[in-house]
């Protein structure tokens, strides 16, 4: 259960967005996902947060963003969080040292790699000043990159990066 499919990046073709990509995971595989939302009004993520769906802090992301542009951390309500409602999905914040990055091609891991926050941020994205450190426990490789080829299988897909917690 501490294992957590979190995202996916493609290169191949779009694969609908990233509250899809979740539902479908759930619903299709065994593997764990994160409970991912989106809203057309301020007053469903207050009652998201009321219901004790989503609790601070909260993570907005573009639906098709990538390479962690556009991803907000939101400790509390406050005027942001009423701007990214539109075009974004909402996720409760993990906190973490790192997600694990599995790139898959047709059928097999070419790599798997841990993405590491750069100092005072929480974004794990390399393009946003996280770094890699390869997976050198092969226990754990295999572990992570099972669930990565389990995640890429589901939507058939030739190429994909899959995110994971760990």
């Amino acid at each position: 259960k501490d294992r957590i499919v979190i995202g996916f990046s493609f290169e191949e073709r779009s694969v609908g967005n990233k509250a899809f990509q979740q539902s479908f995971l759930s619903k299709q595989t065994d593997l764990n996902t994160i409970q991912t939302f989106s809203f057309n009004d301020l007053s469903e993520l207050k009652k998201h947060v009321k219901k004790g769906l989503l609790r601070f802090p909260i993570i907005s992301k573009p639906l098709a963003g990538s390479r962690g542009r556009g991803i907000f951390l939101y400790k509390k309500f406050d005027n942001g969080i009423g701007r990214h409602l539109k075009g974004y999905v909402f996720q409760n914040f993990i906190p973490n040292d790192g997600d694990f990055r599995v790139l898959v091609l047709a059928g097999k891991v070419i790599s798997c790699y841990k993405r590491v926050a750069a100092k005072n941020s929480f974004l794990n994205n390399v393009s946003q000043g996280g770094r890699i450190k390869f997976v050198k426990d092969k226990k754990r490789k295999d572990e992570i990159s099972s669930i990565g080829l389990r995640a890429s299988a589901a939507f058939n897909l030739i190429h994909a990066g899959v995110d994971v917690l760990y």
